[in-house]
């Protein structure tokens, strides 16, 4: 605005300021004796001088400034608190700390808000009545007891001091209610990224900067955001606390209360009772805090002998979510790691091959799984083999022949375990055969005499092979007797059971049936070797 356009406004101001009396008086004087001499307006300009006109425009902005102070004094919003337990609550607060709103921001927070009107409140007042109305409505209490207050303040000394003071004064009335509270609390900045995370999961901004900073420090990568989302305050924070890690930018005063939930002890003797082990047998004893749908869960898991068990179990109920019983095939025995991995290439390292079985016994026992003995074999070898890898199974490759198939098992060196086995058509077998006992034509085929003798050696040779894959494929269990085998490890009988199913597979070598069924909610699958009728593996899930 030019000077000119300042002089003009405040002449205009005043000319309306003042009342033009002119018609008044000329009607006053014609009601008197004697003339009215009439009398031309003589318009002269005045200067205005120029510092009038700065004083005027200090006085305007002075009364501006005056407003705009007095707006944003009882009007404006200069701090954004978030209030969260499952209830997420989030109050406007002007400069003089008096609610300018107040927003509920999920159906848990209405049922806090609920005939509440906490406009032109001051901010501890309001405070008092939304930590009353969770205690009272039992979103706070001894078995859930933390309570995340987050502070959203252009000045961040001004912020932290305002969450330091409301830190104190929740923990006051929790304690004021017999309650051990744990009360986190956070500054934080106007982000867009977590306002978005806040509107696609339902959540405040101060959860969605809590949750952003677990995943922080989770180094597994097996949690994620949409399923933090779904906890309350107490969960995350035992959560966090299981990880044994500092949250950056995050103050925390008391402890999660952990009184809802089964202790670590608990979970892992409900898993040793089912696997039917004891803490002295099973080694390798994993156990830690997990969440699953919404609910927090202990994931267990151990080694007994050569088998793995993995149960996930429900931290408030106890109950068994899920368990995942597997031979170990990654782990090698620490009491058995006597392998010098320097003399990995000799077969006559007596330091680790101290305590294997020797090749007589893994001969023995590839024979006898595969039901056949020394005399009824041809190219019988065993060889050992030494893995550089500390945690790799030593092993004896067992190989031999009989009635045209090749067979090769992998037996662990310590245990006599069978790792994998093989059983192939073998093409060459018969030539070999044939030429060892003498029957086989090794001149140069002339005539029709050496034509038909090999025509007829293959015929018989393919009606032999044929069948032994016939009779081979008999001395396998049915489909039906898996069935049965997999009820029986279950405890139940096909009247009990639903979609029940068998399929035959091949796996680590073996030939397996798949068997699958539903009892209920729980469903049961189940690896059966198709050979011996074994069960090699089970797995039981049950349903949300």
């Amino acid at each position: 605005m030019t000077d000119r356009d300042i002089e003009v406004r405040l002449a205009e101001a005043i000319r309306h300021a003042a009342p033009d009396r002119l018609e008044q008086i000329l009607s006053q004087c014609n009601d008197q004796e004697g003339a009215v001499i009439a009398m031309n307006e003589k318009k002269t300009r005045k200067p205005i001088h120029r510092w009038k006109i700065w004083a005027g425009a200090a006085a305007a902005a002075l009364l501006l400034a005056v407003g705009l102070w007095g707006y944003n004094a009882n009007y404006g919003v200069d701090s954004i608190i978030g209030i969260d337990v499952n209830p997420s609550v989030e109050i406007r607060i002007n400069r003089s700390e008096e609610v300018v709103k107040a927003n509920a921001l999920n159906d848990d927070a209405n049922v806090i808000l609920d005939g509440m009107d906490l406009k032109g409140v001051d901010l501890d007042v309001a405070v008092n009545a939304i930590i009353g109305s969770m205690l009272k409505n039992g979103y706070i209490d001894e078995l859930r007891n933390s309570v995340l207050v987050s502070v959203e303040n252009d000045d961040a000394a001004k912020g932290a001091a305002l969450q330091e003071r409301l830190t104190a004064e929740i923990e006051q009335l929790l304690s004021a209610s017999s309650i051990s509270g744990a009360v986190l609390s956070q500054t934080i900045t106007d982000d867009q990224s977590l306002q978005q995370l806040a509107d696609t999961y339902g959540i405040s901004v101060g959860k969605a900067a809590l949750i952003q900073n677990i995943l922080q420090q989770d180094t597994t990568g097996m949690w994620t955001f949409e399923g933090l989302a779904q906890l309350c305050i107490n969960d995350l924070n035992l959560l966090s606390a299981s990880k044994e890690t500092q949250l950056q930018g995050v103050s925390s005063t008391g402890t999660a209360s952990s009184a809802g939930y089964i202790q670590q002890s608990v979970a892992k003797q409900i898993a040793f009772d089912d696997a039917g082990t004891d803490q002295d047998t099973a080694r390798r004893i994993q156990i830690e805090l997990d969440y699953d749908d919404g609910r927090l869960v202990y994931e267990v898991g151990f080694y007994v002998d050569n088998v793995e068990y993995d149960y996930e179990i429900d931290a408030t109920t106890g109950s068994i979510i899920s368990r995942d019983i597997d031979h170990d095939d990654d782990y090698y025995w620490q009491n058995n790691n006597t392998s010098n991995n320097s003399s990995n290439n000799s077969s006559t390292n007596t330091s680790s091959s101290s305590s294997f079985i020797g090749e007589a016994k893994a001969q023995s026992i590839a024979l006898e799984a595969a039901g056949l003995s020394a005399s009824e074999v041809t190219g019988l070898r065993v060889v050992l083999d030494y893995e550089d890898d500390l945690f790799e199974r030593d092993s004896y490759e067992v190989e031999f022949y009989a009635g045209g198939f090749e067979y090769d098992y992998e037996i662990d060196a310590l245990t006599g375990d069978i790792l994998s086995w093989d059983k192939d058509v073998d093409d060459d077998y018969y030539y070999h055969h044939q030429a060892n006992n003498g029957n086989g034509n090794n001149a140069a085929n002339n005539g029709n005499t050496s034509n038909n003798t090999t025509s007829n050696t293959n015929n018989n040779t393919n009606n032999t092979s044929n069948n032994t894959t016939n009779n081979n494929s008999s001395s396998l269990i049915t489909a039906a007797e898996a069935q049965s085998i997999a009820l029986a490890q279950a405890g139940l009988s096909s009247g009990d059971v639903t979609g029940l199913r068998a399929e035959l597979d091949r796996d680590d070598g073996r030939t397996v049936y798949e068997v699958e069924f539903r009892s209920g909610r729980v469903e049961y699958s189940y690896d059966i070797n198709a050979s011996t009728g074994a069960v090699i593996s089970y797995d039981i899930d049950y349903d949300d």
